[in-house]
This record gives structure tokens, C-alpha cells and sequence, in this order.
């Protein structure tokens, strides 16, 4: 804490003065502190590993070092961070969210977007999430779909993007509008100059038929020729047996 004022240039009692008025601001210490204890659990695990080295100095000369394992002030520091942290957790309070996503809390804060922030500490509610669930399906349907179609119920162009003269009576979030006799008139025109596409796929598939439906005839009239062919008939399997009709 004495680190940070010192950072921002900001006394400790003014400090703790906004902790308690500003809730952004005290998620924000308290996530920072929580995310401390990571380090110091680190830190802490070394000592007890190697160990500290103490220089002894008598009249500004050094006469000695001693290493030695003491690391109960920091266990003790430690101990008190895990407290807070099962403490926020049981609360489930939302500088837990804040540590969750520190980085873009941090951003948004520095960015001075309080709404934002307090939308990272206090997510949605259930009915909230179902809401915005409902506008994003209807969203991902209106994206799939033609922005202009022919609706045959109807029997009538419509279109959901927005009336020429603002009117929106007609318009409905699933169903658009129907279009206006002008809009009609040029869909209709524009229909009418198309030239007639080729179906390639249709034409292959209606080649295949006649040809497995010759071979039926064929085979029909000489249902004893044994004659040898290097092509398989369009319907053999890999036997060369004759098609079956089913």
C-alpha cells in the first residue's frame, strides 16, 4: 500500500478514504492485493527452500553473514491473504471478477469507464443473460437470411431493411415489411431481365438417368448377353452385377 501512494503520489488515509466511497476502486485493491499473494507464495517457497543470508557489519565493516530460515512473518502474511481470499470467495464478491479479468479491468479503469467496470464487477443477471441470448439469436437468423424474399403465404415481396419514408408501422423484428409497389415493381423487372441460368447439377443428374434407364431397356431386351465390356453400365457395383430395382 505504502508503494502504491508513493506511485500516485497519493497519502494512505486518502487512499483508504476512496476505498471506502468508490466500490470500483476497492475491488480493484482488493483483486491487487489477492493477485499479491501468487508472488509472495513464491517468493515464500524459496526461502523456505535456500534459505536467507543476513550480513552482520560492526563499525560499517562487515564481519560476518549467517543464513538462516525464517520465514514466519511472511507464512504469517501469507496466511492472512488466503483468509481474504476465502473470505471473497464464500461472498462471492466482485473483486473476484475483477481479478478474474485484471488486465481489461485495469483498461477500462485507466480509461476512466466506470460503467464499464462496474459491468466487469456485477455481470448480468440470469433474466438479463436470457435477454441478451434472445437478441443475439434473433440477430444470427436475420444475418443468415436474404435481407429481400418472396414470401408465398404472402404472396408478396418483403424485405427488413428500412422504409424509404421512415414509416415502421408495418414492420416486425421476425417478418420484416412488405416491400412498396416500387421496390415490388423493380424486383419484378429485375427477375424478368435475368438471363435463365444454367443448372449444371440438375444436367448432369438428368444425363446419369437417361443413360441408367437405357441401360434398364437394353438389358431387359437381351437378359442373356454375356458379352464383355471394358465400361461397367452406369449402375453396376464393383461385381459388374446388373442393377436391381427396388
Amino acid at each position: 500500500v505504502n508503494t502504491a501512494c508513493d506511485y500516485a503520489n497519493l497519502s494512505k488515509q486518502s487512499a483508504y478514504a476512496l476505498r471506502a466511497r468508490d466500490p470500483v476502486f476497492a475491488a480493484g485493491w482488493n483483486a491487487a492485493a489477492e493477485l499479491a499473494r501468487e508472488s509472495l507464495a513464491e517468493a515464500v517457497f524459496e526461502r523456505a527452500i535456500d534459505g536467507t543470508t543476513e550480513t552482520i557489519r560492526k563499525d560499517g565493516k562487515v564481519i560476518a553473514e549467517r543464513h538462516r530460515f525464517d520465514n514466519r512473518l511472511a507464512m504469517a502474511v501469507l496466511a492472512r491473504l488466503d483468509r481474504r481470499c476465502d473470505r471473497s470467495d464464500a461472498a462471492r464478491t466482485g473483486h473476484g471478477r475483477a481479478k478474474a479479468e485484471w488486465d481489461r479491468f485495469l483498461d477500462v479503469v485507466g480509461a476512466g469507464d466506470d460503467e464499464a467496470a462496474r459491468a466487469i464487477l456485477m455481470p448480468p443477471s440470469p433474466a438479463e443473460i436470457r435477454l441478451l441470448s434472445q437478441a443475439s439469436q434473433v440477430r444470427a437468423e436475420r444475418e443468415a437470411r436474404p435481407r429481400v424474399w418472396w414470401d408465398a403465404t404472402l404472396d408478396e415481396w418483403r424485405t427488413d431493411y428500412a422504409h424509404p419514408n421512415g414509416n415502421e408501422d408495418d414492420w416486425t423484428q421476425f417478418n420484416g415489411r412488405p416491400c412498396t409497389p416500387e421496390e415490388s415493381e423493380l424486383l419484378d423487372a429485375a427477375i424478368a431481365a435475368a438471363p435463365d441460368e444454367v443448372d449444371e447439377e440438375a444436367e448432369a443428374d438428368l444425363d446419369a438417368r437417361t443413360a441408367y434407364f437405357e441401360h434398364l431397356r437394353v438389358f431387359i431386351a437381351n437378359p442373356n448377353d454375356d458379352a464383355e465390356d471394358d465400361d461397367e453400365a452406369p449402375g453396376d457395383d464393383d461385381e459388374g452385377h446388373s442393377p436391381s430395382v427396388s
